[in-house]
């Protein structure tokens, strides 16, 4: 069961994101690329792989406890509030206590800040950031969502002895959102909350390497490479995100003039979320 909203093949066209066709060829034909990468796997799903997830996935057979599939949580926050948190210095412009416990979703290194708090879910969805991830320290017990790309990476290596639980999504296999995108997790982060039911999200810490002398929030691991990111294509693909039913907020005042969400105070988003309801996750 997935969400009926698909993003056009032509989600790349418009004139604004020429450059990412420039700098990613293989997007000059989504549609030739996206089912090339289209793959069933032992349980009868269709993932976007590459052949070397291929090959582990064939090897070590369909998912199974602790990994689920995203579909246990559709709709679940139904008309919710969710709050996403990217790893950007303005994170530490809110007051991470009011948000614990709240529909909350961490985009790669921000899980990291908010860990004290039990984030709901910490958000994976890019290989490469996965290989510089496991390196780290990782707290145990934590709730994921993972691409599968990520998921039998991760599986492979050993390392599902660290998490409570992996939500596995297929957004990108279904259209929801757009497949090999940059600002590929915190995309993945805000569709999440989309599928879940939110009808409005507050992104926060979406800073896109402003200033660019601090592109990370204090108290956060992170590469070489990601620091010195300009995230110029980042942007343009968030400017095009709409998503029927859902609200965007950016709580960032780094990014406002950038991209196309409405902007919030964070001392607003922090009235919000102390109004927000408990957030559960389902019995599975």
């Amino acid at each position: 069961m997935t969400k009926k909203y698909r993003m056009p093949f032509n989600w790349f066209d418009d004139a604004e994101t020429l450059l990412l066709k420039r700098t990613q060829p293989d997007v000059a034909d989504p549609e030739a690329y996206y089912n090339r990468m289209l793959w069933r796997c032992p349980d009868g799903r269709r993932f976007l792989l590459n052949n070397k997830n291929r090959g582990l996935i064939t090897r070590q057979g369909s998912f199974k406890q602790p990994y689920h599939y995203v579909d246990h949580l559709m709709d679940f926050y139904r008309g919710g509030d969710a709050f996403v948190f990217c790893p950007g210095p303005s994170m530490s412009s809110v007051d991470l206590a009011k948000f614990r416990g709240k529909l909350t979703l961490c985009v790669n290194s921000a899980g990291f800040k908010f860990v004290r708090y039990q984030p709901k879910f910490w958000v994976v969805f890019e290989s490469n950031f996965l290989k510089w991830f496991m390196d780290q320290r990782i707290p145990p017990g934590r709730r994921y969502l993972m691409t599968a790309r990520c998921a039998v990476r991760w599986r492979a290596a050993g390392r599902t002895k660290r998490m409570s639980e992996c939500y596995v999504p297929q957004f990108e296999e279904a259209r929801n959102m757009p497949h090999r995108t940059p600002a590929v997790t915190t995309m993945g982060a805000i569709v999440s909350a989309w599928y879940f039911g939110a009808r409005r999200c507050f992104v926060i810490g979406l800073d896109l390497s402003r200033p660019k002398n601090k592109p990370y929030v204090d108290g956060v691991p992170h590469s070489k490479f990601g620091a010195s990111n300009p995230f110029g294509d980042q942007v343009l693909a968030l400017r095009q995100l709409i998503l029927p039913g859902m609200e965007i907020f950016n709580v960032s005042p780094h990014s406002r003039e950038s991209l196309s969400f409405k902007s919030i105070e964070p001392c607003e988003v922090e009235e919000i979320a102390n109004a927000a309801k408990e957030s559960k996750i389902p019995e599975i």
